[in-house]
């Protein structure tokens, strides 16, 4: 059955052409040159010239020397096949880390009331699981590799390449393996194991994660869901106590249209590959998520993480990977889509390395001429007469960074509990696809069945107070692998925010 399916990934799944030829490629704030090289063009036109059933005859013969060579579906260059692409922004998309889906990883639980591991459609698609939980993410993970590969690009920029390779190891071992993804995915967004994640939920494991493993580095700063990025708030992350500047991964989770993306977006979206400080962007296709880092006209590149290959394991001594072992997160292969196919829904990274980097973005971003997605603003407003606050899922910061709340606790859960039994809320997600205007708040009411006072207090505390509440303090949490058994029992760790607006990829 794996066999069948890559056999029709090979022959469906074929490179992109590189046709237009004048058109510069964008990748990641550096212009490449779409000339194809001279000596390749000239292979390339003799290859096409070739009588069509010797081609198949040698993709057939690349394809069975690549199952005989690894027994995976490989996404880098088949066998024997020929580019039309230059050499420089090949070897671009082969610099950067790619994580693509894995089977044969240490078990994730399910969850009672989660999707079943076993299935018809898990079935057809060649992946076998436990009956007790997940021991690959075919299907439901893709989010979570996207969310990966743009993390592991920032992390690359700081920190050397074998680092990167055992940190996101398939084991609840690695701190940004699929286990811990997953873990927090349902602790801190009520995603249970086997669902499948939004960018929302994504950014915040990411943050989570990247201020619980301190070495890695890097701090993160999520913006709101209406792309509003805050100074003040910001520096509290990159800067804390001490005013030194640290590396921050900047995340701007967006939507930026209904089913397709509005198009007076469009230029926007492309400004936001070409500034030096980008890391690519996470989500933005129909029904299935891919980490898209270049753009050429109206096409955008794309690393697709929906290519099985066999767990990536961890390893405490670096030098004991193998090459394989290193090359199984990278790749080769060019692909594109039309920005009109693209789904409005995504995760929007930036790495500010530094003050002056972050100037320069904060002016790049003023600068931009046409309509913006991003809105940057010198404080974060303050909503102390309705007792409200815009949350800001942020897992590096002090104390009451985003409000400044001169009553007590009790009397803010006060003024946060409404007439009735239930307590108010801000809904901090916003169409920005269809708004006309600057208004940024909507408020909504939660679910039946939340106790209101309590609720209250612990959104409070988890979303200005200390965040270290995110991640387990004590034995009695468990371990990384010790998935709560009661969903219930997430809001006593974290109060988390609906993840609707943002579509769920498949």
């Amino acid at each position: 059955m794996n066999n069948i399916q890559r056999l029709v990934d090979y022959f469906l799944d074929q490179e992109a052409l590189n046709v237009d030829h004048d058109i510069p490629i964008i990748c990641l704030g550096r212009e490449y040159s779409a000339q194809p090289d001279a000596d390749r063009d000239q292979h390339q036109h003799q290859h096409q010239q070739q009588d069509p059933f010797k081609n198949a005859t040698s993709l057939i013969s690349s394809y069975i020397a690549q199952i005989r060579s690894d027994g995976e579906n490989d996404d880098s260059d088949r066998v024997g096949e020929v580019t039309s692409w230059p050499s420089a922004f090949v070897s671009a998309i082969e610099a950067l880390y790619y994580l693509s889906y894995r089977t044969e990883f240490p078990l994730i639980p399910r969850s009672a009331s989660g999707p079943a591991p076993v299935s018809v459609a898990s079935f057809l698609r060649g992946q076998v699981n436990d009956r007790a939980g997940f021991t690959s993410d075919v299907g439901w993970g893709c989010m979570v590799r996207s969310g990966q590969t743009l993390l592991a690009n920032a992390l690359g920029q700081l920190r050397d390449g074998t680092e990167i390779v055992t940190w996101f190891a398939d084991d609840p071992r690695a701190p940004f393996s699929i286990h811990n993804f997953v873990y927090y995915g349902q602790v801190a967004c009520k995603k249970l194991p086997g669902e499948w994640f939004g960018p929302s939920a994504a950014a915040r494991c990411m943050s989570i994660l990247c201020s619980s493993f301190t070495e890695c580095g890097l701090r993160v700063y999520i913006s709101s869901d209406a792309g509003d990025v805050y100074e003040d708030s910001f520096k509290k992350i990159a800067a804390g106590d001490d005013g030194k500047f640290r590396p921050t991964l900047l995340l701007v989770g967006i939507r930026l249209g209904i089913e397709k993306i509005t198009p007076v977006y469009h230029d926007a979206l492309k400004f936001s590959l070409s500034l030096p400080q980008s890391i690519g962007i996470a989500g933005g296709r129909p029904s299935a998520s891919h980490y898209f880092f270049a753009y050429q006209g109206s096409s955008f590149f794309y690393l697709d993480p929906h290519y099985s290959r066999k767990a990536l394991k961890y390893k405490e001594d670096l030098s004991l990977y193998s090459e394989a072992d290193l090359v199984s997160i990278h790749s080769r292969r060019v692909r594109n889509i039309k920005i009109d196919d693209m789904d409005p829904s995504m995760l929007v990274g930036f790495l500010i390395k530094n003050e002056d980097e972050w100037i320069d973005w904060v002016e790049r971003i003023h600068a931009f001429p046409k309509r913006k997605f991003i809105h940057i603003s010198k404080s974060e407003p303050h909503f102390p007469q309705f007792g409200q606050m815009r949350p800001q899922e942020q897992a590096i910061r002090p104390s009451r960074a985003s409000v400044e709340i001169e009553s007590s606790l009790d009397e803010v859960a006060n003024t946060f509990t409404s007439s009735g039994n239930e307590s108010t809320i801000i809904d901090d997600y916003v169409d920005v696809g269809m708004e006309e205007d600057d208004g940024r708040t909507d408020v909504s009411t939660p679910s039946e069945g939340e106790d209101n006072d309590s609720k209250s207090v612990q959104a409070l505390e988890s979303d200005c107070g200390d965040s270290m509440l995110l991640y387990p303090q004590n034995d009695e949490e468990g371990s990384l692998l010790d998935f709560p058994k009661d969903e219930s029992k997430s809001d006593e760790v974290l109060s988390s925010q609906d993840d609707s607006t943002f579509d769920r990829c498949q």
